[in-house]
């Protein structure tokens, strides 16, 4: 009764009411609505959110959120509504009004590559460092592969693991017989019959390697970013580094060098610097890190020398001769012609600098790297193959270790199942954190899943990538990945977590 009167009144006043106060009214309901749309939007309360851009009908699926690829010359944008990946990487970002703390991504594709780019992952910038990126899988035709070629074992996704022979019926076994660092039918040792893909392995396996008794110095020029494997089995060591800043630009050049144990952080030393316009080279500044301990546990340390390519390593010390590079190194600055050894059968080779080009030799054959900026792949049937450069300022690649002697070559990794992945008769077993992408028609769907807590926020977006490794603008317009479709799920905390922590 009291509801009917209520109502009765307003419709009474309501029909009194002058048209003007109405449009104000109405006017005012509008601008109330937009305000809590933009609310919403901009302080996402629930703590989850989803972006969307479709191609070609871009303008209808979120195009202020995400963004276009880039950079534009590696992309085929003969149809301007659907681009084509033709090189690698391309990058895009995502707008967000806040950060989350994590990302569900979504990419609908079609594949048109060849067998030479098996591989495709997408990932997220960590930090500020431009390499720095989480990458997760795509799709991995290797691993498809070899799915339908051996025995899997029942596991929880993305968890996959294969066997060559049905030694194990239980992952559940196989779980503990890796943590112990034994596994069935590995008599040539563990590292030699595992091969993983997105999986760090957690076991009580250690490497040991002969008693080293010489002290290390390498006194050839490393430019930019390195990373180290360095193995200790002596009481006391010590890790001595001297750094030369070229000063090519004004920008500040910070050097940070972490070492780890086991995944954990165990010793960092880091050099600010605010950036110098003093480009004269008799005026080079030069600076050291020097490390040292006693009683460490004996084992493998990973070494990271965190700088850009204005910086230079110019000298190495080290109690051990047990050091290699790895994945990559840049020497420069060589007043002879240089030999490293590696532990990889293929080499990817690459300069900007018209001098260095020339004879490369590689496992005793003989290559002609003849053009700059181009990457080369060279191969050899080797072990162990020796690498000679008669000229500097080459940047080496390979899925193996770099060292300055035979002596001290050792890697601790495991076989990764890369592009370069080939049937070994030692492996016997495949593990990996993977799902093959969904098929619907001839379109595929995969996911991939980040954690955003450390992931570099800039101007209010995230910056992704996706990499393609192989995918070369000279293998032409034919071999490319057309993308139709990317959802960004988003999740983190709601206001009311905010305000009530």
């Amino acid at each position: 009764m009291l509801k009917s009167s209520f109502i009765l009144q307003l419709s009474k006043y309501w029909s009194q009411s002058s048209w003007l106060f109405k449009l104000r009214l109405f006017l005012g309901l509008i601008i109330g609505v937009l305000v809590l749309i933009l609310f919403y939007f901009k302080i996402v309360p629930s703590g989850q959110i989803t972006y969307q851009r479709t191609w070609p009908r871009s303008h209808y699926s979120g195009q202020g959120f995400i963004s276009s690829f880039k950079p534009d010359n590696r992309l085929d944008l003969s149809q301007k509504s659907e681009p084509k990946i033709i090189a690698n990487p391309v990058y895009f970002s995502v707008f967000t009004p806040r950060r989350f703390n994590t990302a569900l991504v979504t990419v609908t594709y079609q594949n048109h590559l060849s067998s030479s780019t098996p591989i495709i992952e997408l990932g997220v910038l960590k930090g500020q460092l431009a390499s720095s990126y989480d990458l997760q899988p795509l799709q991995n035709n290797i691993l498809d592969y070899w799915r339908s070629k051996w025995s899997s074992l029942k596991t929880a996704p993305p968890l996959l693991i294969l066997q060559a022979t049905p030694s194990y019926s239980s992952a559940k076994k196989f779980l503990s017989d890796l943590r112990l660092g034994n596994l069935k039918n590995c008599s040539k040792g563990l590292l030699s019959c595992l091969a993983v893909y997105n999986y760090t392995v957690q076991n009580n396996y250690s490497l040991k390697l002969p008693t080293s008794r010489q002290v290390l110095s390498i006194t050839q020029p490393l430019r930019g970013a390195h990373q180290f494997y360095l193995y200790l089995d002596r009481p006391d060591w010590y890790l001595d580094f001297e750094f030369t800043y070229l000063r090519q630009d004004s920008k500040p050049d910070p050097i940070t060098v972490n070492i780890w144990f086991k995944n954990k952080l165990v010793m960092t030393k880091t050099i600010p610097d605010h950036g110098s316009v003093e480009k004269d080279p008799r005026h080079l500044q030069v600076t050291d890190l020097n490390f040292s301990g006693r009683h460490q546990p004996t084992g493998v340390y990973k070494v990271e020398v965190k700088i850009n390519r204005d910086v230079v390593i110019k000298r190495i010390k080290s109690s051990t001769d047990k050091l290699v590079v790895i994945h990559q190194i840049w020497p420069v600055s060589s007043s002879h012609p240089l030999t490293l050894f590696t532990d990889a059968q293929h080499l990817r080779v690459q300069t900007s600098n018209p001098r260095s080009l020339g004879k490369i030799v590689f496992g005793k054959q003989k290559f002609n790297l003849q053009q700059t900026y181009q990457p080369v792949d060279y191969f050899t049937s080797q072990k162990n193959p020796i690498i000679q450069l008669s000229k500097d300022d080459i940047i080496l690649t390979d899925a193996g270790v770099f060292s300055f002697s035979a002596a001290s070559l050792f890697n601790p990794e495991f076989t990764k199942i890369n592009r370069y992945f080939q049937d070994r008769p030692n492996i016997k077993y495949l593990i990996a954190n993977y799902q093959s992408p969904i098929q619907r028609g001839q379109l595929k769907i995969a996911q991939a899943k980040f954690n955003l807590l450390g992931a570099n926020r800039s101007q209010g977006r995230y910056t992704f990538v996706i990499s393609i490794p192989g995918l070369e603008q000279h293998l032409g317009t034919d071999n490319y990945l057309q993308i139709k479709k990317i959802t960004i799920s988003l999740s983190g905390k709601t206001l009311w977590q905010k305000i009530w922590p």
